[in-house]
């Protein structure tokens, strides 16, 4: 199961990675847990009723995939 604590972390490893490298990072769900990604996911990857989203240098969302 996510949880609201695995999120912030990882949401604090994409900023880490996106200021490091300097290019956007995937923040993407799985069924237990949350993952960051160089590699756009397909909705199909995606748990249902979740999203992924790309994230800039400055945490702006600029691509988002769905499965609803």
């Amino acid at each position: 199961m996510r949880t609201e604590t695995q999120f912030q972390s990882v949401y604090k490893q994409a900023e880490w990675f996106t200021r490091y490298h300097n290019k956007p990072i995937w923040l993407v769900p799985s069924e237990k847990k949350y993952e960051i990604s160089i590699i756009k996911p397909t909705s199909s990857q995606l748990p249902r009723g979740t999203s992924a989203v790309l994230y800039n240098q400055k945490m702006d969302i600029i691509d988002k995939v769905d499965n609803y």
